[in-house]
């Protein structure tokens, strides 16, 4: 089985284990999970991801970035010193 293969018998992922997985601070995962973006449950005090839920972030994530646009306002002109 691959990492972004999953099934409903795999165990969820604790925050230390996505951080280690996806080489990143478990800070960042938190954000994520805070952010929406991905999703979790909780069991009493301790915080896990289903294994489908990182399957389709991973999955999310191969996909190329869309394009952002980004509006420049000039800048008014300097004024010089008398």
């Amino acid at each position: 089985m691959t990492k972004t293969e999953a099934t409903s018998t795999e165990r969820p992922y604790s925050v230390a284990q996505l951080a280690e997985r996806w080489d990143c601070s478990e800070g960042l995962v938190r954000k994520l999970i805070r952010g929406g973006k991905l999703a979790s449950f909780r069991l009493g005090t301790l915080t896990r991801v289903p294994a489908a839920e990182v399957a389709r972030f991973e999955a999310q994530r191969d996909e190329p970035p869309k394009p952002t646009l980004v509006r420049v306002i000039p800048r008014a002109p300097r004024r010089r010193p008398i």
